[in-house]
This record gives C-alpha cells, structure tokens and sequence, in this order.
C-alpha cells in the first residue's frame, strides 16, 4: 500500500525563504499573492506551541534503529486532530522506519499486553510502518481484534498522518481524535514506540504511560489567545482548490497580521504591516500546498483576534 510521507522545511533557512516569497510576491493595493511549497512547515514555529509529555534515554535494544528521545503533543482544532512528535538520538531515518501509539480507550473494549519493554495494556493501535521513497508499508489504526489477526488497519488506512523533520530530528504523526479515542474523548492513556518498517526498538516511557487529561482545550495554545469568529473575516471558496479570496474589516488605520496554520503549527505570516480603515481583500495561492485543513488568524490594529478555518480539496 502506497503510504503518503511528507518532510518538514528546513527551520534554519525558513524565516529567510518566506521573506524572500513575500518580497517575490509584493503587495498592490490590497491584494497580496503569497506562492507556498508542498509539504513544508516552518518547524521553529510549530516547535514553539508543542507541549512536551515524556522524555526518554538513549536505551534502544538495537543501536541502528530509531531510538525516541523525546515525545510532544499538540491539538489541532481544525481538524479536531492529535498531533504527536517523536525527537530521536542520532540522524533520523527516513528510509525504513516504523512508529506507533499505542492507546488505551477505557471504554471497555478488548485490551492486550504491548509486546515491547514496556508490557502497557492497549486497545487502540496506531501504525505505520513504511520503506521508501516512494513510500509503501502499513498506515492505519486496529483494534485488538486486527492486532491478533496480524490485520494492522481494521480500523481504517491511510488515516495516519506522517511528517519528516530531518532538522530536527523528528518524526510528526497526526491522527484524528475520533479515530484514536472512544470511551474518554476528551483524555488519553498512550504510549510511543519506534524501530524500523520491520521490528520494534524502542518505548516511551519504559514504565507506565502517557496521560492527556485535556485532549481538546478551549483555549489552543497552537492558536491565539482570543478568538472572533464573526464574519469580520471571512474566505471563499471553502473548500479551496486554488486561489482563496480573504476579507475582512479594520475598524481604524493600524497594524494587521494575517498568519496561515496547519495542523502542524504556523506555515507563513501572509500579511503583517499598516493598513487604512476600511475593507481589505487579500487573495492567497494555494495551489502549492498539501491539501488538508487550515486555518487563518486575523490580528488587528486593536489586537483582537479572529480565527477563520478552511480546507484545501483537489
């Protein structure tokens, strides 16, 4: 099965490529055409919003394969989405590699013993494990069920989200959280582990797990601290395929940003500088990036903020 595997931008030379797209771009009137690059993210950005939940030391059983160092987690509100980052020791390995959450729903389903170092009792699983490019393996989610009947994706495939960060080391996985919780939406028990397409290396944490009590806080940290979503800003066509047309209203002559998110964290600031009173139109291209879902916060002058989600579809 073809598996889709994205990599992260590369956060050194990410403030500078975005200023030259903005000075590349250029600004008449109102309008504003920002040209954006599949699959990329600014990872220094997205770092900055991650909540780390567990820590780990360099222990894994084969000292070849990706040994976890470090893992965080975020929410996406969009996409009413998990975000998990897994840091590794060494040089990532984006050839033959293998990651899993393993989950505990408490809601009564069948549980079985992990077969790592960690012995976690889990109901849920997570996996993907994948060799390329072009990348092809296993991606998807299984209950007990499938894990004993060696079928990893009962639950759904292609459904798990995966991006590469060879910066910083790190492997991103997404999942929504319908897929990955049950009886307790709103927290999770889990565990990470890591190794190869092939075979298991290493668990985070070796005893016990990982608990989020608060999966879908009504304050993002990934996001602005207050939100408007009234039609002060507003996006059309949504979904988008192409050109996304943005308006919005500023009620006196000051500062506006306009940032562009994804799942994984900020991609662009697409406008920041003075504007009049008045309506604004600003038209952004999206024709070179990831389909997925997105969302847009609009500061202004009175630093109110407005948040407006939207989805590129092709």
């Amino acid at each position: 099965m073809n598996v889709k595997v994205t990599s992260l931008f590369d956060a050194v030379n990410g403030p500078r490529y975005w200023q030259a797209i903005r000075r590349a771009a250029g600004i008449r009137g109102t309008w504003l055409a920002v040209l954006l690059c599949i699959g990329v993210t600014c990872t220094a950005a997205a770092q900055s919003r991650w909540i780390s939940v567990a820590k780990d030391a360099r222990d894994g059983a084969n000292a070849s394969l990706p040994d976890a160092k470090e893992v965080w987690y975020r929410y996406d509100p969009v996409g009413d989405s998990l975000w998990f980052r897994i840091d590794v020791y060494g040089s990532l390995n984006v050839t033959a590699f293998g990651i899993n959450i393993i989950a505990q729903t408490n809601d009564g389903s069948p549980s079985i013993q992990w077969w790592g170092s960690n012995k976690f009792v889990f109901s849920r699983l997570a996996s993907v494990w994948v060799s390329g490019p072009p990348y092809v393996g296993i991606d998807g989610i299984a209950d007990v069920t499938g894990v004993i009947g060696q079928n990893y994706t009962n639950l759904g495939q292609n459904n798990v989200r995966v991006q590469l960060d060879q910066v910083g080391n790190s492997y991103y996985v997404g999942i929504r959280r319908a897929d990955l919780t049950s009886g307790s939406p709103d927290s999770l028990e889990f565990i990470v582990a890591v190794g190869s397409n092939q075979s298991w290396n290493d668990d985070v944490p070796n005893t016990g797990s990982i608990r989020v009590k608060d999966l879908a806080p009504s304050t993002v940290d990934a996001g602005p601290e207050s939100r408007d979503v009234s039609g002060n800003l507003v996006v059309a066509p949504n979904p988008c395929v192409s050109d996304l047309h943005i308006g919005f209203l500023t009620a006196r002559q000051g500062r506006v940003r306009l940032d562009l998110y994804s799942a994984a964290g900020r991609e662009a600031t697409v406008f920041n500088g003075t504007l009049e009173e008045g309506r604004h139109d600003l038209q952004l291209d999206t024709r070179q990036l990831v389909t997925g879902a997105y969302y847009l916060v609009l500061t202004s002058p009175d630093g109110i903020r407005a948040v407006r989600p939207f989805v590129i579809s092709r």
